[in-house]
């Protein structure tokens, strides 16, 4: 009597891929953001990989479970939580079906800053930072307040996807420093300093092109200003001794003014810019300049000289339509 055998249809669903091996975050680490980018090594034949992620050591709560096609997954926001320990593993794919898991990893999220206290967040590079910005289109509805960027000494730009626990170096220029930074939309952003160098974005931060080369030490820029709420395209640049630059298109072309003579340190425009068309320049020996008419003129404001003060006006940020500070040496 002849015999029949069958395979379970099961078996056809499963093939011999390699399980994949993981590279980080190292196993039990400590101090991870609550959205890290999980990697792993490349496996033969695997077109996709399954990522696992659970609360509990043998999986029966998995809490993320997605198919990602390359061997790296940033775990978006909202899943993770502070402080808590999380297991991981990953298994390749192809048409034949799913390979062997990895082994299982963990690592632990970093905890929540205490109430009314600052916390230090590495970077990684040595040199001197000199701003920051993070991207809220309108400060009364934030839009992507976890993407934020830094500049500083050697032509430094970091940015971070996560509110600031980690940051990434994407620009370097060791010839120059930049000394401020400026989101324009959540895909545009301006960087300028040394020698006028003015350097944009145009993919949120990842790669920088540089739209005003290096010409003079004294076109040095110290602030920047973005009408963002109207033409993101709009750009207004101010540094040393009466350095002036705007553009409308983005850099394509350049205005340059001179009717301000002393150095400028920091400019902001108002919120709803558009429409009212305020701004304000702080600068150097307690000079303040303001605008109602959308920089066409620039007038002097004499309050803090004539109480004074000449010191340096270093920073200037509106916190509504009409309200600003001004922050500067000495206290």
């Amino acid at each position: 009597m002849n015999s029949v055998w069958r395979r379970p249809y099961s078996d056809f669903l499963s093939n011999n891929l390699a399980a994949p091996i993981l590279i980080a975050p190292a196993n039990n680490s400590t101090g991870i953001s609550v959205t890290p980018a999980l990697t792993w090594n490349n496996v033969a034949d695997a077109t996709g990989y399954r990522v696992m992620v659970s609360d509990d050591a043998n999986f029966t709560n998995i809490i993320h479970n997605v198919t990602v096609a390359s061997n790296q997954h940033t775990i978006p926001g909202s899943i993770l939580n502070q402080n808590t320990k999380y297991y991981w593993k990953v298994a390749g794919q192809n048409t034949n079906g799913q390979g062997q898991f990895s082994t299982i990893w963990n690592f632990t999220t970093m905890p929540q800053p205490p109430a009314n206290q600052w916390t230090s967040y590495p970077t990684g590079v040595p040199y001197s930072l000199f701003a920051v910005d993070f991207y809220q289109h309108d400060i009364y509805s934030p839009t992507n307040e976890l993407l934020g960027l830094a500049v500083g000494q050697g032509g430094t730009v970091l940015r971070t996807t996560d509110a600031g626990d980690e940051w990434t170096l994407v620009y370097q220029n060791i010839n120059i420093w930049l000394n401020d930074v400026k989101w324009a939309t959540d895909k545009i952003a301006y960087a300028a300093g040394m020698g006028g160098v003015i350097i944009k974005t145009t993919d949120a931060g990842v790669t920088w092109t540089v739209i005003r080369a290096y010409d003079t030490p004294l076109h040095t820029f110290r602030g920047i200003a973005v009408d963002e709420d109207y033409n993101p395209n709009k750009v207004t640049f101010v540094g040393y001794a009466g350095t002036y630059f705007e553009t409308t298109n983005g850099g394509t072309n350049w205005i340059e003014r001179t009717d301000i003579p002393w150095t400028m340190h920091s400019i902001d425009f108002a919120s709803g810019y558009s429409s009212n068309g305020r701004g304000i320049i702080s600068g150097t020996d307690g000079y303040i300049w303001n605008t109602t008419n959308w920089g066409a003129n620039w007038v002097v404001r004499p309050e803090v000289r004539n109480a004074g003060i000449y010191d340096y006006l270093n920073d200037v940020v509106f916190v509504s339509s009409k309200i600003a500070l001004i922050c500067g040496n000495n206290g």
